[in-house]
């Protein structure tokens, strides 16, 4: 995928890593500063359209908390979150912490869907739910005992349209009556509480007495909210996303090593075949660094939107303004934030931030139509306003924007879209892992 890089400002590329030329010999900072800035070459290349037949996909680009982008090869997560990537013949190994990401997000195609508490979405078939436990297994992971307290929902056929499964998945995550559910292909519903489930039938406890339900029927399962068990959030060490479309929620992980295994937050504890590798399956890693806040995490101070006729767009945490999940220039994203034009959202900045920073598009969901203006807006503690950055015309179908703002001692942040060709029609724009940086 191209990625058209505009920045604001050139950041300082030294990285808080290590680079290592050899297992025992650390490079000066000097050294580093001129490293990381050798292995950002291929992104230049790439920005200008001089890309070479064996230029590595974009899901190969690691991004780190100091420095630019550059691409590279996960070579082993070890159990203390140390990550060891290789690029360009240089082995890198860095904490996780210093690390934004490594990889792109896969879509979860194919597979039923298991939602767990934790915030794990994992890709595997039911063998069956008996006895509060719930058996799965995939082509990558030997069999699972996952138990029922730790599962929020399983989507058994999922839609083939992608709007319809995000749709489908965010529904059973943000359920909150008190009941088990079972969601019917013919769109009906039938509330209770789950008995059991194998390959022919469920059995479900109703007002009436117990029934059986044939699997056939059943488009999703929803587990009673009430009773999920919500783990301790500050457990969470990185997600982990899978070549299947699984997104991981990872306490601990060994990958690429003797012991290859993923320890959800949640407590489930996922081993691969004895023949299957991780290091193949790993496509995304976005640590929980202390250094990076994403926007959509916080609450904003205000949000403005003014429609160009009578249609008001909310802006969407993590989401684009019709709900569908982040997708911009063919890949999708796990954080960001979705706004309409001619829409503000400010925010105010707790001490410590750096920098801002952010991929900037079109959502996919408009087709290649809709075209926006992004800006930055800073204020200081005077409170006076001043631009910071104004991206070119973006439209739909053009590589995502690099955004990158220093905030020096701004006090407060805004964001603007504005709309250009053809009013605000489909001006579903994306900011794309916005973060402030410390």
């Amino acid at each position: 995928m191209s990625l058209q890089t505009l920045r604001f400002c050139k950041t300082d590329s030294q990285s808080s890593f290590a680079p290592q030329k050899s297992q025992n010999t650390l490079l000066s900072r000097s050294e580093r500063r001129l490293l990381i800035q050798s292995l950002a070459l291929p992104l230049v290349l790439l920005v200008a359209g001089v890309v070479a037949a064996d230029q590595p996909s974009m899901d190969s680009y690691a991004l780190p908390v100091d420095g630019d982008v550059f691409s590279a090869k996960l070579i082993r997560v070890d159990v203390d979150w140390k990550i060891q990537l290789a690029a360009q013949e240089t082995e890198l190994r860095m904490a996780a912490g210093d690390l934004v990401s490594w990889g792109q997000r896969a879509e979860p195609d194919r597979g039923s869907m298991i939602m767990m508490g934790d915030g794990t979405l994992l890709v595997a078939s039911v063998i069956d739910i008996h006895q509060d436990v719930v058996h799965v297994e995939s082509d990558l992971w030997d069999e699972t005992r996952i138990p029922v307290e730790s599962v929020r929902g399983i989507v058994f056929t999922p839609p083939l349209k992608r709007p319809e499964r995000d749709q489908l998945v965010d529904q059973i995550r943000g359920e909150s009556e008190p009941t088990d559910k079972l969601l019917l292909e013919s769109g009906d519903i039938i509330r209770g509480r789950l008995v059991a489930r194998n390959d022919e039938h469920f059995q479900w406890e109703s007002p009436e007495g117990t029934v059986q339900v044939s699997t056939e029927r059943v488009k999703a399962l929803v587990l009673n909210p009430s009773l999920v068990k919500s783990p301790d959030g500050d457990k969470r060490r990185a997600l982990l996303g899978m070549r299947d479309g699984s997104l991981l929620v990872a306490d601990k992980a060994i990958v690429g090593g003797a012991g290859d295994h993923v320890q959800l937050v949640g407590g489930v504890r996922l081993v691969p075949f004895a023949d299957a590798s991780l290091i193949e399956q790993v496509v995304l890693i976005r640590p929980f660094s202390p250094d990076v806040t994403y926007l959509s995490d916080l609450k904003p101070n205000s949000y403005k939107h003014v429609p160009l006729l009578d249609l008001a767009w909310p802006y969407k945490k993590d989401r684009n303004v019709r709900d569908g999940w982040l997708r911009t220039g063919g890949q999708l994203h796990t954080k960001g934030l979705g706004m309409h034009s001619t829409s503000r959202l400010t925010y105010r900045l707790a001490r410590g931030f750096r920098r801002f920073e952010s991929l900037v598009g079109i959502d996919d969901q408009t087709e290649g139509r809709g075209s926006v203006v992004f800006r930055v807006f800073l204020a200081g503690g005077d409170g006076k306003w001043e631009m910071a950055y104004k991206s070119p015309v973006v439209r739909g179908g053009d590589p995502p924007v690099t955004v990158s703002v220093p905030l020096d001692d701004a006090r407060v942040l805004s964001l603007v879209v504005d709309f250009t060709d053809r009013g605000d029609q489909l001006d579903h724009a994306n900011w794309l892992s916005a973060r402030l940086v410390r």
